[in-house]
C-alpha cells in the first residue's frame, strides 16, 4: 500500500494529467506547475531493487528515467550529464558516495522530475561509507559528513522516504505552485528577437532575464565589442542563451564556431535552433550533419576543444559553452586567437571549478583585454532557474547540505550587465537576505570599527563548527581556490589528518586555514621505498616530496604540517589577517615539535610574494603545468627544527642548482652524488625521466665544448672535495655513454637538445630515432646506465 502510494507521488510529472485536475474540466485547460521532489530509497541492496521495480514498473513512455551509480559517474564521465535533462533521476549509493555525483544529476532533472538516492540504511550509512581519500596510516569507521547528510534528509519534510520499516510522503499540496508570477507571464510571452532583423520571426524566450541578457549581446555584438562571460548555477538557460544568440548570428550571414568539451553537452543549443526554425516561414535550416548547420549565408559548427579552427583567428564569433570544463591554458588560447567571442560556464555545478574558475579567470582576460586595447570584458549572470521553478527543493536541499556555493561573492541574484567601461544598465535584482546581510555586516563593520589584528585564531575541526560558521568557511575556501569541487566538504569532515584554524572577528569568520599532517610514523616503514620512488602511499604529498629531492628515507619520519588552502575574506585581504593565521599556525606547530611547515600552490606574482613575506623558502617547481590551472606548482617550507634548516640547507642548493642550470662539473660534490643516486634510480625504474631531466641536462652541460663558457662565471658550490669524485671527469664519462648509446647522432644535434632545461618528447625521439614516449624513456635509460657505468669505471 505504501509503495503504490509512492508511486502515484512520484508520477505526479504530467500537470495536464494529474489527479488534482481529473474531477474538474475546467482545471484541465490550466497547468498546475510541481516542484521538484527527492525520494531516498534506503535499506540493503535486495530490497532497494525490489522497491525500485515496482515504482519503476510501466513508466509512461513520456516520462524519462535514468539510472546511474557511482562508477558509472566517476571522474570525467559526470560530463556526459552536461547539457542533458530527464524527469526522473536515480543514483546507488551503495557501493560509493560523491556529493559531486548527486549535483551533477540532480541539475539535469526537469521541473516536477524527482531525484531517487538509494542509500545503505540510513542508521548504518555512515558505518558503510567507503573512504577512498584518506592519507596513508589513518583510519576511520564512520563518517561525520554522512551523518550530516542524513541529518538533513530526515530534518527535511519536502524529502520522501522509504525504508523498510516506514515509509514518508510529503504532502502533495506542498509541491504544488499553485500561482504563478507576473515574471513568469512575461517569460512565456512571444518575443521578437531583434525588431528590424526578425520581423515576422519569433521564439519564446523563457525568462525576462534571458531576454534582457540576449540584447546586451546583440547590442556589445553591434558596437564591436562582444567579448562577454554568461555565468549562472545550473539550469538557467545559459546554453539556449547561447542557442538564440547564435540564431541571430546566421541570421546576419556570420560564421560561427561552437565548442564544448563533449558535443553531447552542446544539443541545447542545437534543438533550439530547430524550434526556432519550425516556428519561422521565411528562413528553414539546413542540417549538413549533427555538428554542422546552414542558414542562409550563415553557418555554425561544432568543434572539439583541440582543433586547430578554433586558433586560426578568421571566425566571426567563437562561443564556448561549459568552459568551466576547460583547462585554463586551452581556453585562453582560443580567446587570445579571436576577436569575437561567449564564454558560457556553470560557477555552482559540479565542473569542479566553482566560483574560483572567475577567480582565475575574469583578472587573466581582463588584463589581455586592456594590454591588446581591443575591448572592455563583460559579464552576464543569470539567476531565474528556468529548468525547474523558484525555490526549488532540490536546489535548496543541496544547497543547505553541500554548501557549494560562494554567499559572499556577491549581494544579488541579479543579471549583471556591466564590466569597466560598461554602460549597460539591465539589472533583475531579487535580494538574497542570507547574502545581503552578510555582506552588509562586515561592509558597515569596516566603516565603523578600527580593525584589530589581534587574532581570536582558534584550532579545531569541521565537525566542530555551527551551520553558520561552516557554510562561512566553506564559502572563503571555495572563492579562494581554482579547484574547488562538492566533494570537498566531505573530505574535509572526514579526514582525521586535518586541522583547521579559524579567524574570527566579532564572531564572524574572515580567514581560515586548512592544515594537512604528515610524515612521522605513518611513513616510518616506507621511508626508504618513497626516497627512491618505488612508493608513493596516499596523501603526505610534501613529506613525499622531499624525500624524493632529498633520496632520504629518513626524512619521511619527520614531521610536516602542510597548509592546503589559506584564505581570507576579500573585504579583510592585504590587511594582516593572512599573516595572523600563518602566525597562529607556526605557534600551534612550534608547541606541537613539528619539524616542517609546508605549503603547495601554482606559481602566481601574488601568492609569490605572500609566502616570501612570511618567510617561506621555494625548494621545488613543478615539472609539468596544471592542466586544468596552467599553472606551475611550486613546494615552500618554514623550517622549525634544527633537523629540518639542516634538509633545508640541501633542498635549497638542489633548488638552486635546477634554477641556474649549472653544468654537473659546477655544483657540489654532496650534490654531484645525490643526482648519481637519483640516476640509478631512474634506471631501476622507480624515478620517471621529467624529474631527472635536470640532471641529464646538467651533464650534458659539462661536456667539455659545452662546459668551457661557463669557467670563468660560476665558482663551485663548495669547496670540500672528497677523493673519489675529485679524479672522476663527468663531461668525459656522459660524452663518451652518449655516443655508444647513439652512434648515429651527430653531437652538433644531440648535446643541445640534451641540454635544455625543459624536455621535449617529440624532438628527442626524432633525434634518437625512437617511437613514442614509452621507447624514448628506455633509450635514456640505457644512455644513463652507461653513464653510470663509466662513473663506476673511473672510481676504480
Amino acid at each position: 500500500m505504501a509503495l503504490q502510494q509512492l508511486r502515484e507521488w512520484l508520477l505526479t510529472l504530467d500537470s495536464y494529467e494529474s489527479k488534482l485536475d481529473m474531477g474538474n474540466p475546467a482545471l484541465r485547460s490550466k497547468p498546475i506547475d510541481y516542484h521538484r521532489r527527492i525520494l531516498v530509497i534506503s535499506g540493503d541492496e535486495a530490497f532497494c531493487r525490489s522497491s525500485l521495480s515496482f515504482l519503476m514498473n510501466n513508466i509512461p513512455e513520456y516520462i524519462q528515467v535514468d539510472s546511474f551509480t557511482g562508477s558509472e559517474l566517476k571522474g570525467k564521465n559526470r560530463k556526459m550529464l552536461l547539457g542533458s535533462e530527464r524527469d526522473i533521476g536515480i543514483l546507488h549509493c551503495h557501493e560509493s558516495f560523491s556529493p559531486g555525483n548527486v549535483m551533477a544529476l540532480a541539475g539535469t532533472v526537469k521541473k516536477s522530475g524527482c531525484l531517487i538516492l538509494v542509500t545503505p540504511a540510513l542508521k548504518t550509512w555512515p558505518y558503510k561509507h567507503d573512504f577512498p581519500f584518506i592519507s596513508h596510516g589513518y583510519s576511520i569507521n564512520f563518517s561525520a559528513y554522512i551523518t550530516r547528510v542524513v541529518q538533513h534528509l530526515n530534518a527535511d519534510k519536502r524529502v520522501a522516504l522509504h525504508s523498510q520499516e516506514n515509509t514518508y510522503i510529503p504532502n502533495a499540496q506542498s509541491m504544488t505552485v499553485s500561482s504563478r508570477s507576473d515574471n513568469f507571464k512575461i517569460e512565456q510571452s512571444s518575443m521578437s528577437l531583434v525588431e528590424n532583423d526578425f520581423e515576422n520571426r519569433s521564439v519564446h524566450f523563457l525568462s525576462f532575464q534571458q531576454k534582457q541578457a540576449f540584447d546586451v549581446l546583440c547590442e556589445r555584438y553591434s558596437n564591436g565589442n562582444l567579448n562577454t562571460i554568461v555565468s549562472a548555477p545550473r539550469g538557467r538557460g545559459k546554453s539556449t542563451l547561447l542557442g538564440i544568440f547564435a540564431w541571430y548570428l546566421l541570421c546576419k550571414g556570420k560564421r560561427v564556431l561552437l565548442t564544448s568539451t563533449l558535443i553531447d553537452n552542446v544539443h541545447v543549443v542545437f534543438n533550439k535552433f530547430e524550434k526556432i526554425s519550425e516556428s519561422t516561414q521565411l528562413l528553414k535550416m539546413r542540417k549538413i550533419s549533427d555538428k554542422k548547420y546552414i542558414l542562409g549565408d550563415g553557418v555554425i559548427e561544432w568543434m572539439a576543444p583541440d582543433n586547430t579552427l578554433l586558433k586560426q583567428g578568421n571566425n566571426d564569433v567563437i562561443l564556448i559553452d561549459e568552459a568551466a570544463s576547460f583547462p585554463l591554458p586551452m581556453l585562453f588560447e582560443i580567446v587570445e586567437k579571436n576577436c569575437s567571442w561567449v564564454l558560457s560556464t556553470t560557477i555552482q555545478g559540479y565542473e569542479g571549478s566553482g566560483s574560483g574558475f572567475l577567480h582565475k579567470l575574469m583578472p587573466r582576460l581582463t588584463n589581455f583585454l586592456k594590454r591588446t586595447k581591443s575591448t572592455d570584458l563583460n559579464q552576464i549572470e543569470l539567476t531565474t532557474p528556468l529548468r525547474w521553478l523558484e525555490n526549488d527543493p532540490i536546489e535548496d536541499f543541496l544547497r543547505g547540505v553541500f554548501l557549494f556555493e560562494d554567499v559572499n561573492a556577491s549581494s544579488t541574484n541579479e543579471l549583471s550587465a556591466n564590466s569597466a567601461n560598461s554602460t549597460d544598465e539591465l539589472r533583475q535584482k531579487q535580494l538574497n537576505d542570507k547574502v545581503d546581510n552578510q555582506k552588509t555586516s562586515i561592509e558597515n563593520h569596516l566603516k565603523n570599527n578600527v580593525l584589530n589584528i589581534q587574532p581570536k585564531i582558534v584550532a579545531t575541526a569541521f565537525t566542530r563548527l555551527s551551520e553558520a560558521e561552516l557554510s562561512q568557511v566553506m564559502s572563503l575556501l571555495a572563492l579562494a581556490h581554482y579547484q574547488t569541487s562538492p566533494d570537498d566538504l566531505m573530505r574535509l569532515m572526514d579526514s582525521p589528518d586535518l586541522i583547521l584554524f579559524v579567524h574570527f572577528q566579532h564572531s564572524r569568520v574572515v580567514g581560515a586555514a586548512v592544515v594537512n599532517k604528515e610524515g612521522g610514523n605513518a611513513l616510518q616503514e616506507l621511508g626508504d621505498d618513497i626516497a627512491i620512488g618505488k612508493r608513493r602511499p596516499k596523501g603526505h604529498l610534501s613529506a613525499q616530496r622531499i624525500t624524493l629531492l632529498t633520496a632520504n628515507g629518513k626524512n619521511a619520519a619527520l614531521t610536516y604540517w602542510r597548509i592546503n588552502r589559506i584564505a581570507v575574506h576579500p573585504k579583510y585581504q592585504r590587511k594582516g589577517f593572512g599573516k595572523a593565521i600563518l602566525s597562529e599556525i607556526k605557534q600551534a606547530a612550534s608547541r606541537k615539535k613539528v619539524d616542517f611547515l609546508t605549503t603547495s600552490y601554482g606559481i602566481d606574482e601574488h601568492v609569490n610574494m605572500f609566502w616570501d613575506a612570511n618567510h617561506f623558502k621555494c625548494v621545488y617547481r613543478g615539472e609539468k603545468r596544471n592542466k586544468a590551472s596552467g599553472e606551475v606548482s611550486a613546494l615552500s617550507i618554514y623550517s622549525l627544527s634544527s633537523r629540518a634548516k639542516e634538509e633545508e640547507s640541501i633542498l635549497n642548493n638542489i633548488y638552486e642548482s635546477h634554477r641556474k642550470q649549472l653544468p654537473f662539473t659546477y655544483i657540489s660534490y654532496q650534490l654531484q652524488d645525490l643526482y648519481i643516486k637519483k640516476l640509478s634510480h631512474f634506471v631501476s625504474g622507480y624515478r620517471h625521466l621529467e624529474s631527472v631531466w635536470p640532471i641529464v641536462s646538467s651533464l650534458a652541460k659539462s661536456i667539455s665544448e659545452n662546459a668551457c663558457r661557463y669557467n670563468n662565471t660560476i665558482k663551485r658550490q663548495d669547496n670540500c672535495s672528497k677523493h673519489q669524485a675529485s679524479s672522476i671527469n663527468f663531461g668525459d664519462c656522459f660524452h663518451d655513454a652518449i655516443f655508444a648509446t647513439y652512434p648515429q647522432c651527430t653531437s652538433e644535434k644531440l648535446i643541445p637538445l640534451l641540454s635544455k632545461q625543459e624536455l621535449n618528447y617529440a624532438t628527442l625521439a626524432g633525434v634518437i630515432e625512437t617511437s613514442g614516449k614509452k621507447e624514448t624513456n628506455n633509450s635514456l635509460k640505457c644512455l644513463v646506465q652507461r653513464f653510470l657505468c663509466n662513473v663506476e669505471s673511473q672510481k676504480d
